[in-house]
């Protein structure tokens, strides 16, 4: 019997309660879901993973104003001052190093970027 016939074997044996002995002054499981359910509530978070839009424009005018008391950027601090998440701060250092704003420099995991425009 592998893995998976063994799931399915036991599987409807404990979804009956069959598996353990239960007790039979415990509370329908019915009874306690709508006890748990009664006292939930969700809120919205108030962190966001979604990245900030930014035109080129706006985020050339962050990295002049980044770059002039700075000499070099990384991801992570692109991400930081231009809340960015990881993948659209990736992407944003691609199109502005293929485009000549910025030149890559350092090693190949973990490149630093320098102003060139």
């Amino acid at each position: 019997m592998n893995g998976k016939q063994l799931k399915n074997s036991i599987l409807p044996w404990a979804k009956l309660g069959k598996l353990v002995p239960q007790d039979p002054n415990d509370e329908p499981a019915s009874v306690l879901f709508c006890e748990v359910g009664s006292g939930v509530s969700f809120e919205r978070a108030t962190f966001s993973s979604r990245s900030c839009q930014h035109t080129e424009q706006e985020l050339l005018s962050l990295l002049r104003h980044y770059f002039a008391t700075h000499t070099c950027l990384t991801r992570r601090i692109l991400q930081r001052v231009a809340g960015l998440s990881d993948s659209t701060a990736k992407k944003w250092l691609q199109h502005l190093t293929a485009t000549g704003v910025l030149q890559r420099d350092g090693a190949s995991n973990a490149p630093v970027y320098l102003w060139r425009g």
